[in-house]
Order: C-alpha cells, then structure tokens, then sequence
C-alpha cells in the first residue's frame, strides 16, 4: 500500500457487548443508516401527538435499528425473539449505546481508533 493510503480497514475498533434479555450481543460496526433512523425516531417521539400507530410506527422503528446494528456486528437474533424478549427500555438503551459507539464517541483515550495489535483479546 501507498504510503499517502490510508485504509480504513485496517483501523479496528474494540467491539463492545451489550447483554439484552439475558444474551451477550457483541457490537463492532454500527452502520450510518443507525444513526439516521435514530435521529428520526427521536424527532417523531418527541410530537406532542403521538396516536396508536404512531407509537407502533415508533416502535418497529426501533426493532429494525437494533437488528440491523445486530446483524452488522454477526449476532444471529430475530425479530421475533426481540419481539418476545426485550421491552421498550431495552431497544431505547441499546440504541442509545450502539449510536455512541457508532460516532466514535467511546473509542480509546486519544479519541483515535486502535489498530488491531492494540486492542487486547
């Protein structure tokens, strides 16, 4: 590679686990559309009214950010086992986590991505 190149590829970041219902989800990439669909969501939860389908409108919102963050990161869960074992707490807290972790706003002490010979297994 160049020596002008960088790639950012080769810029690991720690992953981060996040325990949800009882199961261990590991986070390592946090797509741009997560933090999209979140700002979103934050803007229709704050209306002053927010009717039945609003508010299920709002929630599978919510459902489809954290599969998306899920299946980006290689965790193997369902809607419907979201559906069954989370609650609205869970998915605000877990895309809270996940979009701070996606801004690069938890990363090492420099606010620099680590490469993969820094980060301690």
């Amino acid at each position: 590679m160049d020596k002008n190149e960088n790639n950012l590829d080769e810029l690991l970041r720690p992953s981060k686990t996040i325990v949800l219902a009882g199961k261990k989800l590991k986070i390592s990439k946090v797509p741009l559309i997560v933090s999209i669909k979140a700002n979103q969501i934050g803007k229709k939860y704050q209306e002053k009214n927010i009717n039945d389908d609003k508010a299920l409108e709002i929630l599978n919102e919510m459902v489809e950010i954290v599969l998306i963050v899920c299946r980006a990161s290689g965790n193997k869960i369902t809607k419907e086992w979201l559906l069954e074992n989370a609650d609205v707490y869970d998915l605000r807290q877990f895309i809270t986590i996940a979009s701070s972790y996606g801004a690069g706003m938890d990363d090492n002490e420099n606010g620099t991505k680590k490469k993969e010979s820094e980060i301690k297994k």
